[in-house]
């Protein structure tokens, strides 16, 4: 598996926009990918299949019925992520750099020995893509709906174990406390406590899951530990990485690292065959999502966007 050349990328590009609008290409959309069409086409000479007929997807096919192996997945990513290097401009690298979350999201879900490395490398090319300001504004919006599955969608979670799911709350309702904490110590207490809130929604939903085990033991408590929560404006030492950063991004970061670690756990011990979950509706999607979510907000705080510092062979 190797760099694919941009005559054959194109048509996963087009298959990329029709999934994220539902088979249908808004008129931005369409815009954004004729531009981009142009300059490959000035790049490589190749034929541009971008103004295909959005009729050829389908919201049940795109959305529903996905099914991906993890080889797929991961030649995908790669080809993405290699084609974003050697884009001839900016706004193309950034665009297959979105491209490119999207297919590591596929790896998380698909591969259950490559959960980490999909969260985190496509965290990281979602954070680079977003530096470009027309991207941040059209094609950020379906990154931004990881919360609807936990807080609306009462479905017993199939393939995370009760064990997962209890580490899941803990390191949510952890945040909770010390966002809380913060908020007590701070001027801007909305901002901390709607972030605060956040965290307990997701804690409960974690731990409300977990309690249909008959082992079920909660694992929160009223408070914890408070060091380095001086003041949200502050630097602190990150415990995982041993970094100096804003207190926030080290939060942000912990949350998510701890996750991942319970994540991968269950993934390793996992007797599903994962090359047959749908990737639309699959609990772990929502879980990579959240914690997607939390390494955005720890790059956006100040934390380093590099890849070797969170994932370990």
């Amino acid at each position: 598996m190797g760099y694919q050349h941009p005559d054959s990328i194109t048509s996963m590009v087009t298959g990329e926009f029709q999934s994220h609008r539902g088979g249908k290409q808004s008129f931005w959309a369409r815009l954004l990918m004729n531009s981009l069409c142009s300059i490959t086409i000035i790049s490589s000479f190749a034929t541009c299949p971008f103004t295909v007929s959005p009729a050829l997807a389908t919201p049940n096919e795109t959305d529903n019925a996905q099914i991906l192996t993890c080889d797929t997945a991961y030649f995908q990513a790669q080809n993405f992520s290699t084609f974003a290097t050697y884009a001839p401009t900016r706004l193309v690298s950034h665009i297959y750099k979105f491209f490119a979350s999207q297919r590591w999201m596929d790896v998380a879900l698909a591969c259950a020995h490559r959960t980490s490395e999909g969260v985190v490398k496509s965290s990281i090319t979602l954070y680079e893509s977003n530096k470009e300001p027309i991207l941040a504004t059209l094609l950020t919006a379906d990154s931004n709906s990881e919360e609807t599955y936990l807080q609306h969608n009462g479905t017993h979670p199939t393939y995370l174990r009760a064990q997962t799911l209890q580490q899941l709350a803990l390191a949510e309702d952890k945040l909770r406390f010390a966002y809380e904490t913060l908020a007590a110590r701070s001027t801007s207490q909305d901002e901390l406590m709607s972030l605060a809130h956040s965290a307990a929604q997701f804690s409960e939903s974690y731990a409300t899951a977990a309690s249909r085990s008959k082992n079920y033991r909660d694992p929160r408590k009223r408070i914890y530990a408070t060091d380095n929560l001086n003041d949200i404006h502050s630097d602190v030492d990150d415990p995982a990485t041993e970094i100096f950063m804003p207190t926030k991004a080290s939060l942000e970061l912990d949350v998510a690292l701890e996750s991942l670690s319970a994540l991968h756990d269950n993934r390793a011990t996992q007797s599903v065959n994962s090359s047959h979950i749908s990737i639309r509706n699959s609990d772990i999607y929502s879980a990579i999502q959240r914690i997607r979510t939390h390494l955005l907000s720890a790059y956006e705080a100040g934390a380093p966007a590099l890849p070797e510092l969170y994932l370990h062979e």
